[in-house]
């Protein structure tokens, strides 16, 4: 949580102009969510996409299920008339919650797999910590909450959803993370890019 909300200063003050236009999302959460119950069962099709590309196993394989990822996202929001709007709602809160998540869930996979690495001695100190030794088990429920997410009303789905995508950037197209605060792009244009450059 620490690292969560210290990412999103981190946002503020390095991209202030895109923080300040991703929380101008909030006044359309009224709207988005009146619209979302037509469309949840279109986003459970869109999330496993995405969960699929999460655990593919080769780039090749990866590309070709965000490939399919997009065309649904592209064809919920065509069918369901999504105004520009509420389009923005979702990508404004994938880029700022959903970075924020994945800054979380890598932080934790970097100090488990990093020989060596050091943990706070408060941390050492708490009988219920594992050493980051659980972190498989927790991406995997995590990956299962995110599942969960289409048939929930909430701006969770986009922290999660945020995430799953930028996890697939860094096998899709690892430099992504120099363009996503200092360029006017969301991370599914991010997607588009790499999947055209791979095929």
């Amino acid at each position: 949580a620490v690292l969560h909300e210290a990412f999103h200063v981190y946002q503020a003050e390095g991209a202030p102009a895109r923080f300040e236009d991703a929380e101008r999302a909030y006044p359309d959460g009224n709207l988005y969510w009146a619209a979302d119950e037509a469309m949840r069962e279109e986003w459970k099709i869109e999330i496993n996409w995405l969960e699929q590309a999460l655990e593919a196993s080769t780039v090749s394989q990866a590309a070709t299920l965000v490939a399919q990822f997009l065309d649904q996202r592209e064809a919920r929001r065509q069918e369901n008339s999504l105004s520009p709007e509420l389009v923005a709602y979702e990508r404004r809160l994938e880029w700022l919650e959903g970075l924020a998540k994945y800054v979380e869930l890598e932080s934790w996979r970097l100090a488990a797999e990093t020989s060596g690495f050091e943990p706070l001695l408060s941390m050492a100190e708490d009988p219920d910590f594992k050493d980051y030794a659980t972190f498989d088990s927790r991406w995997s429920q995590e990956v299962n909450q995110m599942k969960r997410q289409a048939g929930r009303e909430g701006d969770t789905r986009f922290y999660y959803t945020g995430m799953a995508e930028a996890k697939v950037l860094d096998r899709l197209s690892p430099d992504w993370k120099e363009r996503i605060l200092i360029e006017d792009i969301w991370l599914e244009d991010l997607l588009q890019e790499a999947i055209q450059d791979i095929s």
